[in-house]
């Protein structure tokens, strides 16, 4: 009788134990279905800079400007790229992150373009409501005339009404 009292014991002690590791299984799940969740929310959509166009920007007297990112590896590949076309415009350059990654970033675009650094450059980000880095645009007087992610497509003519 004692082992039979015993098994029972170590069954019932087994199957609470499996009980908890399927409780911490299917928490665990739940984390990782919202973290899921997250991402796809996130990334979910394309962004299209167009949207840009027509808006107003809150600094005046330049006809190019690039927002850059310092932990955007397109924007360090797009900034060479903008750094030749400021040459032939009045250009801004609009750099978020951390200044100690950006030095790069500052010593290619400084001869070429004012800068905004810092939290000028984050309030600014916030203010032309840019969701994508690197975002470059031309502007007229205050008003985005075009919007785009790439130096290549921005130095096309813009196409006429």
């Amino acid at each position: 009788m004692t082992f039979l009292v015993a098994a029972v014991v170590f069954v019932g002690a087994l199957c609470l134990f499996e009980l908890l590791l399927t409780f911490a299984v299917l928490r665990r799940l739940r984390e990782q279905g919202e973290e899921l969740a997250a991402l796809k929310a996130k990334h979910g959509h394309r962004y299209d800079p167009a949207v840009l166009t027509g808006k107003e920007i809150p600094v005046t007297g330049h006809d190019l400007v690039g927002f850059f990112d310092s932990g955007c590896p397109t924007c360090h590949e797009e900034a060479p790229h903008f750094a030749e076309l400021a040459v032939h415009h009045t250009a801004l350059a609009v750099i978020s992150g951390a200044p100690k990654d950006v030095t790069d970033l500052i010593e290619l675009l400084s001869p070429v373009a004012s800068l905004v650094l810092g939290d000028e450059a984050s309030e600014l980000v916030t203010a032309v409501d840019i969701q994508a880095f690197p975002t470059f645009l031309r502007v007229s007087g205050s008003r985005i005339d075009q919007a785009q992610t790439s130096v290549a497509a921005l130095a096309e003519p813009v196409p006429s009404a």
